[in-house]
């Protein structure tokens, strides 16, 4: 969608404000996952519970659409921004 550098962290922040964001290229997120890869689960589990939500997505750089079982939502950058560009995010 970019390359680094670009915004689009910045971008999502700022459209996003209320998200839980896990950022992999923070050092230190991304060796205390390295270490122990099933906080990412917790972690994901820990949102779960939070009231209100009325989706979860995880967005990766790229790669196919998927459902979890636990039905959170994967999809590529290039589709978050497809879908908010149609409206079709909360659809």
């Amino acid at each position: 969608m970019g390359p680094r550098g670009s915004g689009k962290s910045t971008w999502l922040r700022a459209t996003f404000p209320y998200a839980h964001v896990i950022d992999l290229l923070s050092e230190e997120t991304y060796q205390r996952l390295l270490a122990n890869p099933s906080h990412f689960a917790d972690e994901l589990r820990a949102v779960a519970q939070l009231k209100g939500l009325q989706r979860r997505i995880i967005v990766c750089l790229h790669g196919p659409a998927m459902r979890t079982k636990d039905g959170i939502d994967v999809i590529s950058f290039q589709h978050l921004a497809e879908q908010l560009a149609d409206n079709a995010l909360w659809s």
